[in-house]
């Protein structure tokens, strides 16, 4: 039994283990998908600006090579974005992924944890049973002694 205990409880320190493993991956995908969200704003911030200035250079000289470059770079700039945007896609699945496997992960120390309290209240309930029965041996023989006693004098005095 105490082999199985001892079985048990390391086993629950690895789950334990892994568990905070999991964790820590979870911290990364946070601090993983919050940065893509944030390049992302960057990205349209800077698109946003870009058009800006370059709206007001073009109303007041606009060439046709300047606004083929314009042009150009404003697409290159939308690529850049979109393929952001799949990024940010992606971290955010890494990130569930990892929510999910941290979940599991808690589920497995929570189960075996609830295992490992059962039987050691097993162990005592077993314990305490047999503090019982060897309690009331005691008391047998406690009885039979003073019996034996108790009919040895009366066999005596007579």
């Amino acid at each position: 039994m105490a082999d199985t205990a001892s079985g048990l409880i390391l086993l629950w320190q690895q789950a334990g283990a892994a568990r905070d493993l999991a964790l820590r991956a979870l911290g990364q995908a946070e601090a993983n998908a919050r940065a893509a969200e944030r390049q992302g704003q960057d990205l349209d911030q800077y698109r946003s600006g870009y058009r800006t200035r370059w709206s007001t250079q073009f109303a007041d000289a606009g060439t046709p090579p300047l606004l083929h470059c314009y042009q150009a770079f404003g697409q290159r700039l939308n690529d850049v974005i979109t393929l952001q945007q799949h990024q940010v896609a992606q971290a955010q699945q890494r990130l569930n992924a990892a929510r999910a496997l941290l979940q599991q992960h808690e589920q497995r120390v929570a189960a075996i944890a609830k295992l490992v309290e059962r039987r050691q209240r097993e162990a005592q309930r077993l314990c305490l049973r047999q503090d019982q029965r060897d309690t009331d041996e005691a008391a047998q023989r406690s009885r039979r002694l003073q019996t034996a006693l108790g009919t040895a004098s009366t066999v005596a005095a007579d």
